[in-house]
């Protein structure tokens, strides 16, 4: 963080208490095999716990076995998404197919994907099996 190694995961939330609401911290870390860095502002601590709980991530569920979520407007144009939807968890077929969390779904059999609700739906009224398109996020 800040460029300090953090040796324990202990660590990092020790440095972490050192800084003040509204600092901005540099945190580099390996995603999917590659060194990446990220940039995220200090918010106060009861304000946060409040937004974790709220914003923990949905189990897989439903007959694709997908967690999904709407991009943020930031996320849809690093992206260059006209539509999809963000996978944030994955279980079943879609993970043993090589789906994996941060992918956009796009479509469910050639139809674009604009909801979690129509994702749904489309699943369901879906014949035996179902052809998703997927689109790697990172």
């Amino acid at each position: 963080m800040n460029g300090q190694l953090i040796d324990l995961s202990g660590d990092l939330p020790a440095l972490i208490g050192l800084g003040r609401p509204g600092d901005i911290v540099a945190l580099d870390v390996w995603h999917y095999g590659a060194r990446r860095t990220i940039r995220a502002q200090l918010d106060d601590a009861d304000v946060t716990a409040v937004r974790h709980a709220d914003a923990a991530v949905p189990a897989p569920q439903g007959r694709l076995g997908l967690a999904l979520r709407p991009l943020q407007p930031d996320e849809r144009r690093a992206s260059g998404a006209t539509a999809g939807l963000l996978i944030e968890g994955v279980s079943g077929a879609a993970a043993q197919a090589g789906v994996l969390p941060e992918d956009l779904l796009l479509a469910i059999d050639d139809d674009p994907v604009t909801s979690v609700a129509q994702a749904s739906l489309a699943a369901d009224w879906s014949g035996k099996s179902v052809a998703i398109s997927c689109s790697a996020a990172r």
